[in-house]
């Protein structure tokens, strides 16, 4: 049991990695956009494009192997979650600290997306108005 707890910890880890990498990468894709630098922006949105389909394959591991349905990781956790059930008592906080951590990271990810087609919009607008003055 404690490998397996082990094998979660570190999938979890690997995944805030990940998210890491996506979150980086988006904050890049805002500077390009704001440069107006087309290519670099559209290389940006392709490597977005493999990471978050690295976020979901990791995803689908976590779901595969533990039993932990995507539902739990993004709510409140308390007592009666089924995580628990899965967890010994020793390494809840971990779990719960890192599951905290990926939706911290998840809403400043969301939050970035945002703000990138936000920018997109704007830029396309202002080109809209270059190309019928």
């Amino acid at each position: 049991m404690e490998m397996q707890i082990e094998k979660l910890v570190t999938l979890l880890r690997q995944h805030l990695v990940v998210q890491g990498e996506l979150l980086a990468l988006l904050e890049q894709q805002h500077l390009d956009i704001l440069a107006s630098n087309v290519d670099q922006t559209l290389v940006s949105t392709a490597q977005i494009q493999v990471v978050c389909k690295k976020i979901t394959e990791m995803r689908a591991q976590i779901l595969k192997e533990f039993g932990i349905p995507v539902w739990e990781t993004q709510r409140k956790l308390n007592e009666d979650s089924t995580l628990f059930r899965h967890i010994p008592e020793e390494y809840s906080p971990l779990v719960v600290a890192l599951i905290e951590e990926m939706r911290n990271l998840n809403t400043k990810i969301q939050t970035q997306l945002a703000q990138n087609i936000q920018a997109l919009a704007v830029s396309t607008a202002k080109m809209k108005e270059i190309l019928c003055s």
